[in-house]
């Protein structure tokens, strides 16, 4: 016999009693397959019952599941139903606040909140209307942000005019100095004009006086010479 005959018959050999040993063993320790009684008169489920069983259990769960699969997904849909009713809620008044309605103003309400976690605005209940402080509608965010525009772009031309007048008004200054100096100059000429005004009117006294007395004195003279033989 060959080595290779010899190693097949020792291999035939060795699985021959592997399943022997298998085949007593499970003759040894056999499961009960169906409900059986023993001695004592215990009832031992079977294998087969027991998958029944369990089969039956999980029929029931999946039952039980599906149905509160169902529930949830109700739950779900009218949760995502309120939630995008929510949510055209919140775009429309935000898209007022931001560009105001149609007259362009916006009506902004006070809303009571709801809920003990997380508490939310009662979307269904309106509230009292939220006036400005002189009792008129709010106004949108667009148009505060123009008038805000309007107002920075009128300080800006204040700014631009409050510089020229400041310009104008230092011109003037100076102008004003230039004539208070102008005017100091023409006093200061008028003051000494004055005086030699004074001056020359009392030498033209004093020039009459001595005229006077000089005629006098040719009239006495003229006198004598047509007295004289």
């Amino acid at each position: 016999m060959t080595g290779i005959g010899k190693l097949f018959v020792y291999l035939n050999l060795f699985v021959s009693v592997t399943l022997v040993i298998w085949a007593t063993s499970l003759y040894a320790n056999r499961l009960p397959y169906l409900n059986a009684t023993t001695a004592e008169g215990q009832t031992v489920k079977g294998t087969l019952n027991r998958a029944q069983e369990e089969i039956t259990d999980f029929t029931r769960r999946i039952a039980e599941i599906s149905q509160m699969y169902g529930s949830r997904s109700d739950l779900l849909l009218n949760g995502e139903a309120y939630r995008q009713q929510r949510l055209d809620f919140y775009t429309t008044n935000l898209d007022q606040a931001r560009n105001g309605n149609a007259v362009g103003g916006a009506v902004f309400r006070e809303f009571e909140l709801v809920g003990r976690v997380g508490p939310l605005i009662n979307i269904g209940a309106a509230g009292t209307v939220s006036p400005d402080a002189k009792g008129r509608p709010l106004r949108g965010l667009k148009d505060i942000q123009a008038d805000l525009d309007r107002s920075i772009r009128d300080a800006g031309n204040y700014r631009a005019a409050i510089f020229q007048a400041r310009s104008d008004h230092q011109k003037t200054s100076t102008e004003i100095e230039d004539i208070d100096a102008r005017t100091v100059a023409q006093r200061t000429i008028l003051m000494n004009l004055t005086e030699e005004a004074t001056y020359l009117g009392s030498l033209q006294v004093n020039w009459d006086e001595e005229l006077r007395i000089l005629t006098a004195r040719q009239n006495q003279l003229e006198r004598r010479l047509q007295s004289m033989p």
